[in-house]
C-alpha cells in the first residue's frame, strides 16, 4: 500500500532531503547573526566560523569569563566574529 502511494506522489522521502535554495550562500550575507554559546563541544564556535564565512555579521555571546573561553576566542581570530565574554545579554 506505501509503495503505491509513494509512486503517486512521487518519492517524498527524496524530495525533502533534496538541497533547497535556504541553504545556499547568499541566504546568510549582509544578515546580522546572534549565535548564544560557544559551546562545550565547540558547536557554537564553528556555527558562527561557517555563518560568518557565509557572510553573516556574527556576535558570539557566552556567560563564561574570556578567561575561560581563551581557545574558542583564539579559534575564532580573523574571522570577523565578534566575541562578548562573561557578559549577560539580558539586564
Amino acid at each position: 500500500m506505501r509503495r503505491r502511494r509513494r509512486e503517486r506522489e512521487g518519492n517524498a522521502r527524496t524530495s525533502r532531503t533534496r538541497p533547497t535554495d535556504s541553504a545556499s550562500p547568499e541566504r546568510f550575507a549582509g544578515k546580522r547573526v546572534h549565535v548564544i554559546g560557544l559551546g562545550s563541544y565547540g558547536t557554537g564556535r564553528e556555527v558562527a566560523r561557517v555563518l560568518s564565512a557565509r557572510g553573516a555579521v556574527v556576535t558570539v555571546s557566552d556567560i563564561k569569563p574570556p578567561e575561560e573561553l581563551a581557545d574558542e576566542i583564539a579559534a575564532l581570530n580573523g574571522t570577523g566574529v565578534r566575541v562578548q565574554a562573561g557578559e549577560l545579554a539580558y539586564r
